[in-house]
């Protein structure tokens, strides 16, 4: 809608010249530059949702990375104090955003993880930019929890001796170098 009236922002100041009761309500240029401001940073939220809405094509696999581009956009917003309109915005959004976030970021990097693409480097990456003081903490419990799947998966479903550790101890023993951040 905003595009829309953008496009139209001509008509706007020619109605405002016309009639002296509309005049009021017609964005100034400076209204009009935040228009745009507004419209590209949600053009990334439409984006991502088209993508990951898709249906003829998987899609689980890029959740994490969208939404970690979203995150990036919305803690940009809320470092520029200039821009007041876009950082009271961004503040509303962030923290929707951090109330869902919390609640599916683990099985969203679970299906990071899967996608030989992206493997640990996808989730090592948005941690250290999303988490940059808790990090470890957060890399571990993925871990955890993505090994424990991995045994409920074995237990069902089969023997799995030989192509890993033997328990989540075992894995912890490993070299960090092993275990965290590397394909």
């Amino acid at each position: 809608m905003l595009n829309t009236a953008y496009t139209y922002r001509q008509c706007f100041t020619k109605y405002g010249e016309d009639d002296d009761a509309f005049e009021r309500y017609c964005p100034s240029e400076t209204e009009w530059a935040e228009v745009v401001e507004v419209c590209e940073f949600l053009e990334v939220f439409r984006n991502v949702t088209n993508l990951i809405s898709g249906s003829n094509y998987p899609t689980a696999n890029l959740f994490f990375m969208e939404l970690c581009r979203i995150k990036a956009l919305i803690n940009a917003q809320l470092h520029l104090d200039s821009k007041k309109h876009m950082h009271n915005m961004a503040i509303r959004i962030a923290l929707k955003y951090d109330k869902y976030w919390d609640e599916c970021d683990l099985l969203l990097s679970f299906g990071s993880i899967l996608d030989p693409r992206y493997k640990k480097g996808m989730i090592r990456f948005a941690y250290i930019s999303m988490y940059p003081s808790d990090y470890n903490n957060k890399m571990e419990m993925v871990w955890k929890r993505f090994y424990d799947l991995f045994e409920q998966y074995a237990t069902i479903y089969g023997d799995t001796k030989g192509k890993g550790p033997e328990s989540y101890s075992d894995y912890l023993k490993q070299p960090l170098s092993t275990t965290v951040g590397n394909k």
